[in-house]
């Protein structure tokens, strides 16, 4: 995820996996060539090698290829979170009063490493909860330096 535009009014993040995306469309296409020599080779396992990855394949890119928008208005006293996939839309909105700040959310992987994604912290009444700007955990300091900046834009304290 990255700051696509940071202005007085206007905060917005972006993670659009074009990387991601491409690595699963090499994959597939790899394999489906793969398939195709063992057919040519005569060797029996190629239609199954060839099915199984024009199946699989597409299924595997849906599932694993999904874009994030993370729109704060603060004319509109507005935050939305937008998701994209192969199976829809989907948008929320939120009151930017409402944010109280954005951290980094840790997850310990079972042999000790950390991997982390950007949250918003929401604190609606007697109520607090968080919103994931994204659904995946990843490794580095990106969700760090991302909550920082939105804390910085939001104008409250980096140790909130």
């Amino acid at each position: 995820m990255r700051t696509v535009e940071n202005s007085r009014d206007r905060l917005i993040l972006e993670d659009t996996p074009w990387v991601r995306g491409t690595i699963i469309i090499l994959a597939i296409l790899y394999v489906v060539w793969v398939g195709f020599r063992l057919i040519s080779d005569g060797d029996r396992l190629g239609p199954y090698v060839l099915g199984g990855s024009l199946l699989l394949g597409p299924v595997v890119f849906a599932l694993f290829v999904e874009r994030y928008q993370v729109i704060f208005l603060r004319p509109e006293n507005s935050v939305f979170k937008r998701k994209r996939s192969i199976f829809g839309y989907k948008e929320t909105r939120h009151d930017l009063s409402a944010i109280s700040h954005a951290r980094a959310e840790v997850s310990v992987d079972s042999d000790g490493g950390e991997m982390s994604r950007p949250v918003l912290i929401v604190q609606e009444g007697d109520d607090t909860f968080q919103i994931e700007l994204v659904e995946y955990f990843a490794t580095g300091t990106w969700a760090k330096e991302l909550a920082a900046g939105i804390n910085d834009w939001l104008g409250v304290e980096a140790g909130h």
